[in-house]
């Protein structure tokens, strides 16, 4: 088995960062221990709580699925969130809170998710917020949080643009809920400064990228080409907000090639209509382009045979 296929078939890693009250730790370890789904493994990083009673505790745990580690000394809230992304090595990994409950389903439902949008980088489910007697309550930082988050009637992929300005206009992600694809995460560092809002921070920065992008930057990042500012910079790529303006900067590349003879898009300057696309496509000109090769007939068909970012119609 490769190390690939070793890592996708790992359990869920689930991280519980620990400074608090140690029986409400001991009900959210049990929680998930009640999964219907028993491929998880437990690791609680204490962040050198004063109470010896918690590492007698895990002394005497028999799972073999639970660990315990703790810190030699208090590293606070970010750094000890970032032991827990350092430890990470499955497929799979979260960072559930020593107070939250993880519901019996939890583990079934995200590995659903998983096999349905494996190139997803994280993974958000539904939540049920609880009082300290287990009774459902509908808070109204609940209420608003439901009132602005995107409004879909099934599992749905939400990235780039439309993703970030939904988090910025009101954060209705769950921070101890969400999944994340580990080899994504590893590549964007928390942020300095940010405590409160990390998890928003990290959301905005794992999102940022354009689709069209997204997939060149994570080749470029798992290949060890650096972080994802290194490599769209290395490779000269241009992160744009919108497909009009993409294509535009495709189609400046393009020009400037050599071996192109010229590039039809009316977004482009240069181009015959570009004033009257201007007066009648005021929001932009689409993502359909053509551009035309020097050479001869058989040197275009080899380059046609060779794309692997564009698909090949024959009857487009």
């Amino acid at each position: 088995m490769s190390a690939e296929q070793d890592r996708a078939a790992s359990p869920l890693e689930v991280f519980i960062p620990f400074w608090g009250d140690p029986e409400l730790l001991y009900a959210t370890v049990e929680s998930v221990r009640a999964q219907t789904d028993p491929d998880w493994m437990i690791t609680v990083v204490d962040d050198c709580y004063p109470d010896p009673t918690v590492a007698e505790h895990f002394e005497a745990e028999t799972d073999p699925r639970i660990h315990y580690l703790r810190n030699e000394v208090n590293v606070g809230i970010t750094d000890n969130y970032q032991r827990c992304r350092e430890l990470a090595s499955g497929e799979l990994m979260m960072f559930l809170g020593c107070d939250d409950l993880m519901h019996p389903e939890f583990v079934r439902t995200v590995k659903a998710a998983h096999r349905a949008f494996p190139r997803a980088a994280t993974i958000q489910v539904g939540v049920q917020v609880i009082d300290e007697h287990d009774h459902p309550i509908d808070p109204l930082t609940d209420k608003v949080k439901r009132a602005i988050r995107p409004r879909v009637r099934r599992a749905t992929e939400l990235s780039g643009e439309p993703l970030a300005t939904s988090l910025l206009r009101g954060a209705w992600h769950y921070w101890p809920a969400l999944v994340f694809r580990t080899e994504v995460l590893d590549r964007f560092p928390f942020r300095d400064g940010l405590p409160i809002i990390q998890d928003l921070a990290l959301l905005i920065d794992m999102g940022s990228l354009t689709d069209r992008l997204a997939r060149q930057v994570l080749e470029g990042v798992i290949a060890g080409e650096g972080t994802p500012a290194e490599v769209v910079q290395s490779r000269g790529l241009t992160v744009v907000s919108d497909d009009s303006a993409l294509i535009a900067a495709i189609d400046e590349a393009l020009a400037a090639q050599p071996d192109v003879a010229a590039v039809g898009y009316p977004g482009l300057a240069s181009h015959s209509s570009h004033s009257l696309a201007q007066k009648l496509l005021p929001r932009g000109c689409g993502s359909v382009f053509s551009f035309d090769l020097k050479g001869s007939r058989a040197q275009g068909c080899s380059f046609i045979e060779a794309l692997k970012i564009f698909s090949h119609l024959a009857n487009v």
